[in-house]
């Protein structure tokens, strides 16, 4: 007489914790512990205890410094306005820290793609402050965009473990 056994793999979820400055993916997981059947070390029960949250290596990034970017303002110059001889110099209306802030989103973005293609998760949460989770939806496509399960608008970067899980209570969704 054989038994079927059959072994669900559960859904891998990541969570996005990032600011314009900085990011940090975080595993969903829980604590389990084996309790012994019957004094038998063999036999166990698997029980679930708490949900916790695991740094992803590889996966800590940080914004590069805007003034990179202020080569980029000055190599353009100044331009003309106006016409005739009462035309104005001026600079063109470039927000360098808001250009540093997309491109960051956009780093985040590739490289969740590639993680996506190497199917490190099946499932992701964002976290960012509203103008920084609206980059980060934009820059997100295909496959990536459609494993989104939850977004929260807050700057939660400088929590971590459990605190952090504190306040993702309601955004998560459930483990199994």
């Amino acid at each position: 007489m054989s038994q079927d056994i059959s072994i669900q793999k559960l859904p891998v979820t990541w969570v996005v914790v990032a600011d314009g400055k900085q990011a940090q993916v975080y595993q969903l997981g829980t604590k389990t512990r084996r309790i012994p059947l019957f004094g038998n070390k063999r036999l166990y029960n698997v029980q679930t205890t708490a949900a916790n949250l695991v740094p992803v290596a590889g996966t800590n990034w940080k914004a590069a410094s805007p003034h990179i970017y202020e080569f980029k303002k000055r190599t353009m110059g100044s331009m003309f306005k106006g016409s005739g001889p009462a035309h104005q110099m001026y600079s063109p209306n470039m927000d360098i820290h808001d250009e540093v802030k997309q491109h960051f989103m956009k780093k985040i973005a590739l490289d969740l793609e590639l993680a996506s293609t190497k199917k490190a998760f099946d499932r992701l949460v964002l976290v960012a402050p509203p103008k920084m989770l609206g980059l980060l939806k934009e820059a997100l496509r295909g496959d990536v965009a459609h494993k989104v399960v939850g977004v929260l608008s807050k700057d939660l970067t400088h929590y971590k473990g459990g605190n952090l899980l504190k306040h993702l209570e309601g955004v998560l969704p459930h483990v199994a």
